[in-house]
């Protein structure tokens, strides 16, 4: 992010809408959890996503980029792995 404004909004858009993604996820998981459909980790890894997400969008703003770049990888690597993770639950069989 050279400063080139348009960038710097969709940047910030795409934030914001991680933010809100992670929100709506939180309360999913949870409700799905205390339904007895998904282990607790989702629910924990959901609130973790939504922390992080605010962290990222706090450092953006106060331009703390040695903290926000790393964090944002780090964040990236979670999300695939915990995709990995999520698509073994629907793979493996139900007991019901």
């Amino acid at each position: 992010m050279s400063g080139y404004a348009l960038a710097l909004t969709i940047h910030r858009a795409a934030a914001v809408a991680l933010q809100l993604g992670a929100l709506i996820q939180i309360v999913t998981a949870v409700v799905l959890w205390r339904q007895r459909r998904v282990p607790g980790w989702v629910a924990g890894a959901s609130l973790g996503l939504f922390a992080i997400a605010f962290l990222q969008t706090g450092l953006g703003f106060r331009r703390m980029y040695w903290l926000h770049v790393p964090i944002g990888v780090g964040m990236f690597g979670g999300l695939l792995r915990q995709t990995s993770r999520l698509d073994a639950l629907t793979l493996s069989p139900t007991s019901e």
